[in-house]
């Protein structure tokens, strides 16, 4: 989670611009700044039953993608074969990828500051947030969370959390409204509640120890009653990045890989008896390039670069698309929204769902066509 606090920076233009439209349009309530139309909207789609978001820690698009990057000697030695195959080359194709380097605009943060909190605060609003640390406190408006738990009266165990990052769920403002587990001594509390014995036994500080407890409980989540919204917040690519260590880094992506296809596998097996779901996998912030690939914040290059992947209602199945804007991950929370039938967050901050921005690809590609 380094850096943990940080100097207000001397900042680019457009950033600098991002940060005063954020002072102007700090939305207090839901009745601030944001447009909402009575009722559930997007009667056109479905609903899905359970959406799933998975977020991998500081993992740049290079590694997802499998695109070597100059001036890291050991990547190419290292990466002998695709870090995560399942998710690239199976996994990828049911859905669409957004932020693949070498297609169409980037896809980036949504605060310029490149960390973490500020990135999970900005998926989870929907717009950036005045958080310019991984210290801040919940933020101030409406998050995904509330939004579900308000719109559908849910028990506490429909919004089920599991993250590795202790700071997760004072950020997020994930309170007792919530089935939320944040961090080492909860996770572990609670795998030794609902699963029994000692996640690897004798290692259970290790990052990714923690991050494989949490992953054991959010795929027993999946089990009746199954919840509305689960979110799984994975730390290891984080720490083995800050560590420099980039044999480990990749080491976690496989692990993740194949977590992401026994998930893949659950989910199916619900769909399979009339249960839809959607799925979200994405990260909080990228990394540097070359031999900095171990830092990430404001003034390291390449930082901002991001990547997502989803599979819902609205999303074709169309692997890596490319935008010809820029796309930030303040398109996470209306999308979740849209799939769970609600009308998405509206106003001058909010990103549009990625239905609407495919939407726009289509409609451009099809007016070129013509």
């Amino acid at each position: 989670m380094q850096p943990s606090s940080l100097q207000l920076p001397r900042l680019k233009r457009d950033q600098l611009l991002t940060l005063l439209l954020m002072v102007a349009f700090v939305p207090g309530s839901s009745s601030c700044g944001i447009e909402r139309r009575a009722g559930v909207g997007y009667e056109s789609l479905r609903p899905v039953s359970t959406v799933v978001i998975v977020t991998f820690d500081g993992v740049r698009p290079e590694e997802i993608f499998a695109i070597a990057g100059p001036g890291l000697e050991s990547e190419a030695l290292l990466r002998s074969e695709v870090a995560m195959p399942f998710f690239l080359d199976e996994l990828g194709p049911s859905g669409v990828f957004l932020g693949h380097p070498e297609t169409g605009e980037p896809m980036t943060v949504a605060n310029p500051l490149a960390v973490s909190l500020p990135g999970y605060q900005s998926m989870f609003s929907g717009r950036p947030t005045l958080c310019f640390s991984n210290e801040c406190g919940r933020p101030m408006g409406e998050t995904l969370f509330d939004r579900v738990h308000e719109a559908f009266e849910l028990p506490k165990e429909s919004i089920s959390v599991f993250a590795s990052w202790k700071g997760l769920c004072a950020g997020l403002g994930l309170d007792n409204r919530f089935d939320a587990h944040c961090g080492a001594d909860a996770i572990q509390a609670s795998w030794r509640s609902q699963i029994g014995g000692t996640p690897r036994e004798g290692k259970e500080e290790l990052p990714l120890a923690v991050d494989e407890a949490a992953f054991d409980l959010a795929l027993q989540r999946l089990r009746e009653p199954l919840p509305t919204l689960l979110y799984l917040a994975l730390d290891a690519t984080d720490a083995t990045g800050h560590a420099n260590d980039y044999a480990g880094h990749l080491s976690a992506l496989a692990q993740y890989d194949e977590w992401l296809r026994a998930l893949d596998q659950r989910l199916r097996q619900l769909e399979a008896k009339g249960h839809r779901s959607a799925l979200l996998v994405t990260t909080d912030h990228g990394r540097g390039s070359g031999e900095g690939w171990s830092q990430h914040r404001w003034n390291v290059s390449e930082s901002e670069r991001v990547w997502l992947f989803a599979r819902g209602p609205g999303i074709a199945a169309t692997g890596p698309v490319g935008t010809s804007e820029k796309t930030t991950l303040t398109s996470v929370r209306p999308t979740v929204e849209e799939w769970l039938a609600l009308e998405p967050v509206r106003g001058p901050l909010f990103g549009p769902p990625l239905t609407e921005i495919l939407g726009q690809l289509r409609l451009r590609s099809e007016s070129f066509s013509d």
